[in-house]
Order: structure tokens, then sequence, then C-alpha cells
């Protein structure tokens, strides 16, 4: 198997499609906390500004939902 069937088997599996967008989303807040700018996300259909300084950590089962609704 080529490097890329790997990559390609493993991109195609919804575990690890989750953990990549829980540890995207980890980073970005972190990131964002860094440099002192909003995230920019999408509430009931409208871009709205989230100061990352108000999200809380979140449980890996609260995090799991939120990546459902996504």
């Amino acid at each position: 198997m080529t490097d890329a069937e790997r990559v390609s088997k493993l991109l195609s599996d919804p575990e690890v499609q989750d953990r990549v967008r829980r540890e995207v989303a980890e980073r970005a807040i972190r990131e964002h906390r860094a440099a002192g700018v909003p995230l920019v996300c999408s509430r009931d259909g409208k871009v709205v500004l989230v100061d990352p300084e108000t999200l809380e950590e979140l449980s890996e089962a609260a995090t799991a939902e939120w990546m459902r609704r996504v």
C-alpha cells in the first residue's frame, strides 16, 4: 500500500475525522486566544465573532456533541 493510499484510508475513518476536527478546533481557539483576536463562527445561519476568552475547555463528550452540529 502506498503512502497516499494509507492517508486516504486513514482520512476516510469517521473516528479519525472527529479527532482531527477536535484538534483543529482546539488549536484555533488557542491561537486566537494568544493573538487576542475573535473567532469567526456561524450561529443561526449568521456570521458572528466570538471572543476566545469566553470559551471554556470542553469535555470530550461536549466537544463531540459540538462537532456533530458543525
